[in-house]
């Protein structure tokens, strides 16, 4: 509430602005905004996958996967620095979060140079759809290791399988 006063010792009360409505058409299948990368979303996610998408040329490791790999005690860190996984655009990795974070299998798709990433992205989703639906994926988690409005336009022509599995997106602006 804010006050007014339009005579001298007497303030008008009057309500605030009420907040704007988000709009509905924003985002893709459940997807209507992004979820900022925390401890605490990584810790509350209820899906059976997370995927993450690692640029090659981004070190540390920031966002959901830097996150991550806190919560796995620097084991993606390590798979990083022994050239186990580079984040190159051809890479694939599949593994499972030993019990640290609520999820069955984590995948890591490399995303190439972090400035092409959003270029790539497109391209990527719908090879991220079909490996998570081989998988047996129900519930997905994202983290696309790009700008929340870039992820949810590369989603828009996202096939139908990744977009019903598809639960959360990870900020990672």
């Amino acid at each position: 509430m804010s006050k007014r006063s339009d005579k001298a010792g007497e303030p008008k009360v009057r309500p605030a602005a009420a907040p704007k409505p988000q709009d509905a058409s924003r985002g893709v299948g459940r997807i209507k905004a992004a979820t900022h990368a925390s401890l605490a979303a990584l810790d509350a996610l209820e899906v059976d996958s997370l995927v993450l998408v690692l640029p090659e040329d981004e070190r540390p490791l920031l966002g959901a996967a830097g996150l991550l790999d806190w919560r796995m005690c620097g084991w993606l860190s390590r798979t990083v620095l022994a050239g186990t996984v580079k984040g190159l655009r051809s890479e694939r990795v599949l593994t499972h979060a030993s019990g640290r974070v609520p999820v069955q299998r984590v995948f890591v798709f490399g995303g190439g140079p972090k400035q092409e990433m959003a270029r790539n992205l497109p391209a990527l989703i719908p090879e991220i759809a079909r490996v998570v639906a081989d998988a047996g994926s129900e519930k997905v988690a994202l983290s696309s290791g790009c700008a929340p409005q870039v992820t949810l336009e590369a989603l828009e022509g996202a096939p139908r399988e990744l977009l019903d599995r598809l639960h959360v997106v990870f900020d990672e602006g």
